[in-house]
């Protein structure tokens, strides 16, 4: 992988490779055992300012010519570093290199890019970027595919310094000047460019925007018809200044050459250095200039892996702790690919050596697969270490592996990113009986790694608050609740963590947010005492930049709310409010949801005209962030229609109420389907409201309709649905007795008359 090479990783110009997470195919398949496919999916740093396109088309169409000097010195310093470590781009283009606060320019986008070596290469490119032997090599020798990276080059730096006015030119429809006087010939399928070097990655954008109408035109696969060196030389020579002029003028002359031959010397990068460094000096600023260097260090990242690693390489037990943040999946998907990365090296006796050695652990630990002490036995031998190595080797993941990006460690630090989170990516499944599967197997894989690695280990930790995420998820009212005061239990035992180790204040604070499936009137006081004590704890034992602390605030705020105790709620939501756009900005869903909880305290107070309000600005805010079918523009339009209905203006809530049927409609949500039947429920209602008693009773025959053809009388939900899962003998579930074994009797609070939970 060209980003996980130490020279681009630590380069100014080339943009960072942050984290890696995992995508997975075929996810509703999972309860039939169909085959799943797992691709890696990479985190780059956030461009603040987009993209060079958009940028120069945009917010810096005014950049004056210095500063977009700098910018092509910046790529040209990017492509020595590529270059030198024998790397080819292979796919050089405005969208492929970003931009930064400073007007620091990175190279991205490395999907086209090849690492040089005896075999050939595949050759593809953007058109009209691409050089224009491209289509005429089958394969091309490294050396070939370098010599395009350089015309590719040329070309960008060509937009970049002169984008505006190559803008006006196709925006007047004036022909460039080969092309004058000799139009027809471009109908030919000869000389056509989009014929010759379009591409199915061909950028959409470039058949639209005007600035790049005369490189579509120009940049030919026909020597007789480009006329990219020669537009280059009429843009050139408007330029006033001298010595810009006269550089630039020779360089283009041979970056665009047609014949790739005439563009350099055999030494690319030290060409791409030599270039960065002629066009800094054209434009001196010394404050601005991206460094040149192709050795040097960018400050966030002095603590990056050398490379990452080949399958051959790969170290499972160096990466445990977080590959046991990822679904579970995953981990089989790695596995798997290193058994067959082990079946597959039958020529290589060191690479296997070690293959056999990373399955030998797998084994012994049960990452990915079942647990098997003498298949990790054999494999171990096949490796070629004593027993005591592999036992090494388990014991050497109990020290804590933190990520190595800086910004990663502070997003996990911070609780923008946590452990809690994991358990329900790829979790699109909402068939009971799957995700029953899916945390049976969750519970498997914790009990077989356990066992080896003990109950509080920092992987198993992770599974752990994963699995509660799950469960957080299910229907089962105390699965989560008993599951996290477990797990508080074992590592308060733990002579290594206590009450007042980091992960044991984690887990009491998302056993504290469980707490809320017990909340009733009997019992909100308790849990509004337990959730001060756990907020004060986070916060005196350096948590108090945690996002964990506002998130019990926010449950503080609505339990409070609900008890009457409105000041009170008022000021732990203020809180939370603030902390939260503070962390995540206004425009982040977490913040927007929290705005949204503001309409009930206005509802409260009878102020329904500045509710509805505040729903239309949550409204608009969510725009962005969720589509049409998202269920939480479903959740928005049930909201509108009770403020309205509270306000008397029913005609409004009526036509909210159609307008979700219908998308429920659109959604292939059947008529049946509880959530239609409330639907029409509250239509029925609403007409009713407003005179309209035929128009309701259609409704109500609808819906009798529908009931007609369920169970009755409906059958018993399994435990896991339940809520008493785990008390046969007391199916009568009690919240109070219940939060009274957990706390301790000493906790519990007596409830107050006329709360209401």
């Amino acid at each position: 992988m060209a980003l996980g090479h130490e020279d681009l990783r630590r380069h100014e110009n080339i943009v960072q490779l942050i984290a890696i997470t995992w995508e997975i195919e075929n996810v509703k398949d999972w309860s039939s055992k169909a085959d799943i496919t797992v691709w890696p999916v990479m985190i780059l740093e956030k461009a603040e300012l987009g993209d060079l396109g958009h940028f120069l088309r945009g917010k810096g169409v005014e950049t004056d010519l210095l500063t977009r000097l700098r910018m092509c010195a910046g790529i040209a310093s990017a492509l020595a570093a590529v270059h030198q470590n024998g790397i080819v781009h292979g796919d050089i283009k405005p969208e492929n290199a970003l931009v930064f606060t400073g007007g620091v320019v990175k190279l991205s986008d490395f999907g086209f890019s090849a690492r040089a070596s005896n075999k050939l290469l595949e050759l593809a490119g953007t058109y009209p970027w691409r050089a224009p032997e491209i289509n005429s090599l089958d394969r091309a020798t490294p050396q070939q595919g370098k010599l395009t990276d350089l015309y590719s080059f040329g070309m960008l730096c060509l937009w970049i310094l002169f984008r505006n006015r190559l803008a006006v030119m196709g925006e007047i429809g004036v022909p460039p000047p080969l092309l004058r006087g000799s139009l027809g010939s471009l109908s030919s399928s000869d000389s056509s460019a989009s014929s010759c070097l379009s591409t199915p990655r061909s950028d959409p954008v470039a058949q639209v925007v005007s600035d790049l109408e005369h490189l579509k035109l120009l940049n030919t696969a026909n020597k007789k018809t480009n006329g990219m060196s020669k537009l280059a030389q009429d843009l050139v020579g408007e330029l006033t200044k001298g010595k810009i002029r006269d550089y630039l003028g020779q360089l283009f002359a041979r970056l665009l050459s047609f014949t790739a031959s005439s563009r350099v010397s055999d030494d690319t990068a030290a060409d791409f250095r030599q270039i960065s460094q002629n066009l800094l000096d054209l434009s001196p600023n010394d404050k601005a200039k991206p460094i040149n260097s192709v050795h040097a260090t960018q400050k966030d990242n002095r603590h990056v892996p050398r490379t990452l690693p080949k399958a051959s390489a790969f170290q499972v037990s160096s990466s445990l702790e977080s590959l046991c943040q990822a679904d579970f999946r995953v981990r089989k998907h790695i596995f798997d690919c290193l058994l067959q990365e082990y079946n597959e090296a039958r020529n290589d006796d060191d690479a296997k050596a070690m293959l056999a050695v990373q399955l030998a652990f797998c084994k012994e630990v049960g990452f990915g697969t079942m647990k098997d002490s003498v298949t990790a036995d054999t494999y171990r031998r096949e490796g070629h270490i004593e027993a005591i190595q592999l036992q090494n080797l388990v014991d050497s993941t109990r020290t804590s592996q933190e990520p190595f990006n800086s910004r990663l460690r502070a997003l996990c630090a911070s609780g923008i990113i946590q452990p809690i989170h994991y358990g329900t990516d790829f979790r699109s499944v909402a068939n009971p009986g799957v995700s029953e599967e899916i945390r049976k197997s969750s519970e498997a894989e914790i009990e077989r790694m356990e066992t080896v690695l003990g109950k509080t280990h920092s992987a198993i930790l992770n599974l752990k608050w994963s699995l509660s995420a799950i469960l957080m998820n299910s229907e089962s009212r105390l699965g989560p609740v008993r599951h996290l005061h477990k797990m508080m239990q074992e590592l308060h035992a733990d002579p290594n963590h206590g009450p007042l180790h980091r992960h044991s204040l984690l887990t009491r604070g998302y056993f504290c947010l469980s707490l809320r499936r017990l909340s009733s009137r009997s019992t909100a006081g308790t849990i509004v005492a337990y959730s001060k004590e756990t907020h004060s704890a986070l916060v005196d034992h350096g948590l108090a930049d945690h996002v964990l602390p506002l998130q019990i605030s926010v449950q503080i705020s609505d339990l409070l709310y609900g008890m009457g105790h409105l000041k009170e709620s008022t000021r732990f939501f203020e809180f939370a409010q603030l902390g939260m756009n503070q962390k995540f900005g206004p425009e982040h869903g977490n913040t927007v949801m929290l705005l949204d909880k503001k309409t009930d305290h206005l509802v409260r107070e009878g102020k329904l005209a500045d509710a509805l309000e505040n729903i239309k600005d949550v409204s608009k805010r969510m725009e962005g962030l969720v589509d049409d079918g998202d269920d939480v523009k479903s959740y928005l339009r049930r909201r509108n229609a009770t403020i309205f209905c509270l306000s008397g203006r029913f005609e409004e809530a009526l036509g909210l109420i159609e307008d979700e049927l219908a998308a429920m409609r659109a959604r292939d949500i059947p008529e049946d389907h509880l959530a239609y039947l409330e639907g029409l429920m509250a239509k029925a209602k609403l007409l009713l409201k407003l005179g309209r008693f035929e128009e309701a009773a259609a409704c109500a025959r609808s819906m009798i309709q529908a009931l007609r053809g369920m169970p009755w009388p409906l059958v018993s939900p399994p435990p896991y649905l339940r809520g008493d899962e785990g008390c046969p003998q007391n199916p009568v579930y009690s919240p109070v007795q219940e939060l009274a074994e957990l706390l301790g009797q000493n906790k519990m609070v007596t409830p107050e008359k006329g709360a209401d939970c």
